[in-house]
């Protein structure tokens, strides 16, 4: 099954010269992040200013923080604690480089003058320095200053500023630091400060440091946990998780699938959650949602009847016409997840080509990396590999998101320098092989903050971002919206969107649109049109020439062309399809056929559309055509005859030389002689310049 990054709330600090204080404990009610509470064996609560640690029963007993930081480099880790009653001689202190109470380091002293540094492995306890006598340690009541120091990867360790101990640096277990307890003891807590070698933060150019975090409001956000946004290209549906919500159709610790629409005034409507097969009595949430809205990918992998899950993975789920298909499970080569607590997160590009995972494998610079995934058919993608050292670093990455251009990716690091947990940054891909990245940058303290911040997902204008806030909740974690700034956007795209109809009826079709780099026919990616009422969406990003397509079973497929080579802004451009069904009589526009002005030679940008044609007439082999060439009334009657004459010939050779028999195909030029709108306008004189086709005998 799934496992969402949050739960555990991580401290991760940025590194490199300039030594500083990164972390301060000093427990007041008001800004305490650790546990208190009460189990069985053992009570944790704050009292005057003190983190009171009381071991109830028998045993070791340690309790974690996680703090991020590379064992490499020097630090410093430091408490005052006091033992208020209990057993003298079983020891209270510090552990650090640990993973769990299985594998860790602790420095404890005891109450009758002794200390010792031990290392606990699977294998059992291994001393580094066995019991030792310090007169220097305080007796019961009184503080004691124990303090761990790295330089130069050697270990100082330190009883109220006396130097007791040294050696060489040790290998980490994990990230979790925090205090040990043993045998029915009470102990407290009154500063606990970790020192580290601080970088300078890599910030965006001219970050904005006072963003805005506007709230979603409570028709949205609740006393539960929101996480997990991800908002729609055209930004009108947000999807998210609602975690712990007594009316979530599982048991309450499992994720519910919600979605609400953004309404006019910019206000949200009230959220709906899907039911079967979307969301089951497990754990339920959106990857991604397609840009045209009509394709969800689906944490985790479904029973045939979508009433179970059946594991971890990931699942597609195509819009029908009665509400969502049962989601299909994805395939990933090889793939696999070292992470010990099984952390896991995707992100599909805008043409769902593209999967971007964070997971640990054998090749993780440190806990969760980002790994990048290549579709090989609908539901198999390629072994992931990972981005490189650029953006992955020896901490966790997690939540990746790449925006809608398809090269600007956020992600939320530990390792990366920030201002406290998890930090959000952004990064651009400079080639084609997603293993070359710009230096990650931190988008500033405004978005980011002391607490974890992560779940960065942004709709195709780029003007906003929705993320994940603890901060002036309702309760738990909220999904706020953020303001970007010119240089935490990514670059502009186009939505071109609209419906699909049948020409004849013009009715609503449900159809495939594919669209492709014009030059080269390189298909860039498709879309689905809605089953009940033909709307497709699709994005562009800017800087080429596009051809797209709308395809069905007895209809012939219908392309246009747009040019996004000058654009420079997001724009939303609306472009109604029209499919033609394939019967005698059936006229069919060819769109991306072109020519220089005045001359019938055909330019190489026409040669897909006419290979398509070629391909449709070598499967219809009982079908002939006439090509028809037609102008706008620019000019005089004898000369736009000619010209359409001409370029309707140059058509019919290219599809005989081809190989298409002579006798199917046919020319004629019609000149001006059959507008299909007004000559008054440069859109209306656009539309009267086409080729076109006539099925006449099938």
């Amino acid at each position: 099954m799934m496992k969402l990054i949050l739960g555990i709330l991580f401290v991760s600090f940025g590194f490199t010269l300039l030594h500083s204080e990164v972390y301060h404990e000093k427990f007041d009610e008001i800004n305490n992040k650790w546990w208190t509470g009460e189990t069985e064996s053992n009570t944790v609560s704050l009292e005057n200013g003190s983190l009171i640690l009381n071991k109830l029963t028998d045993g070791f007993i340690y309790f974690p923080y996680t703090l991020a930081f590379d064992e490499e480099q020097d630090y410093s880790i430091r408490a005052e604690m006091t033992q208020l009653s209990g057993i003298t001689n079983h020891g209270y202190g510090i552990i650090w480089g640990a993973y769990d109470v299985d594998n860790l380091y602790y420095f404890i002293v005891s109450s009758n003058q002794m200390y010792s540094v031990y290392k606990s492995t699977e294998e059992g306890w291994v001393p580094i320095k066995d019991w030792t006598d310090f007169d220097s340690i305080n007796e019961m009541g009184a503080k004691n200053i124990i303090e761990i120091v790295q330089k130069n990867k050697r270990l100082h360790f330190k009883i109220n500023n006396n130097i007791v101990f040294d050696t060489t640096g040790v290998d980490f277990f994990g990230d979790i630091v925090g205090f040990t307890v043993n045998n029915k003891m009470k102990v407290a807590v009154d500063d606990f400060k970790v020192n580290y070698e601080i970088a300078k933060i890599n910030l965006v150019p001219n970050p904005v440091l006072n963003v805005e975090k506007e709230n979603l409001g409570a028709i949205v956000n609740s006393q539960y946990d929101e996480v997990l946004p991800v908002i729609s290209s055209d930004g009108k549906r947000l999807y998210f998780c609602k975690k712990g919500d007594p009316e979530n159709i599982g048991v309450e610790d499992q994720d519910d699938i919600l979605f609400s629409d953004r309404k006019e005034d910019g206000t949200w409507s009230k959220s709906i959650r899907p039911s079967l097969p979307i969301n089951n009595a497990e754990n339920n949430a959106v990857v991604s949602v397609s840009p045209d809205g009509n394709t969800l990918i689906l944490m985790n992998q479904y029973t045939a009847d979508g009433t179970a899950l059946t594991g971890g993975g990931l699942s597609i789920s195509y819009r029908t016409f009665d509400g969502w298909s049962v989601p299909k499970d994805i395939t990933i080569r090889n793939y696999y997840n070292n992470h010990p607590e099984g952390y896991v997160s995707y992100c599909f590009s805008a043409d769902n080509k593209v999967l971007l995972i964070t997971t640990t494998r054998n090749d993780t610079y440190g806990l969760n990396d980002i790994y990048v995934s290549f579709r090989e058919d609908e539901n198999t993608f390629s072994e992931p590999v990972n981005i490189g050292p650029v953006v992955n670093t020896f901490a966790q990455e997690s939540t990746p998101f790449l925006a809608a251009d398809g090269k600007t990716l956020y992600f939320a690091s530990y390792g990366h320098p920030g201002y406290g947990s998890s930090d959000i940054f952004i990064t651009k891909r400079l080639d084609d092989s997603w293993l070359s990245w710009s230096e990650p940058q931190n988008l500033g303290k405004g978005i980011n903050s002391s607490m974890w911040d992560a779940y960065f997902t942004i709709p195709a204008s780029g003007e906003y971002a929705y993320m994940v806030s603890e901060e002036n909740s309702f309760g738990k974690s909220d999904i706020v919206k953020v303001k970007l700034t010119e240089d935490s956007k990514p670059d502009p795209v186009v939505i071109i969107s609209g419906k699909v109809y049948d020409s004849k009826t013009s009715e609503p079709l449900d159809a495939n649109i594919a669209y492709s780099e014009l030059s080269s026919d390189k298909n860039l990616g498709t879309a689905l049109s809605d089953p009940k009422n033909g709307e497709y969406k699709i994005v562009l990003p800017y800087g080429k020439n596009y051809s797209f397509l709308a395809s069905k079973e007895g209809f012939y497929s219908v392309s246009n062309n747009i040019d996004l080579t000058e654009i420079s802004e997001y724009k939303e451009i609306v472009r109604d399809l029209y499919l033609t069904p394939i019967e005698i009589g059936g006229t069919f526009r060819l769109n991306n056929i072109f020519f220089d002005y005045d001359k019938s030679e055909l330019k190489a940008e026409s040669y897909p559309e006419l290979n398509r044609l070629i391909d449709f007439l070598t499967l219809n082999d009982d079908i002939s055509i006439e090509i028809g060439g037609h102008t706008d009334n620019m000019g005089s009657d004898t000369y736009n005859m000619s010209l359409s004459e001409n370029r309707a010939k140059s058509v019919v050779k290219y599809l005989v030389e081809h190989g298409i028999a002579n006798n199917r195909v046919v020319s004629k030029g019609y000149g001006e002689l059959k507008p299909v709108a007004e000559n008054d306008t440069d859109e209306g004189r656009q539309l009267n310049r086409r080729v076109e086709f006539i099925i006449l005998t099938n």
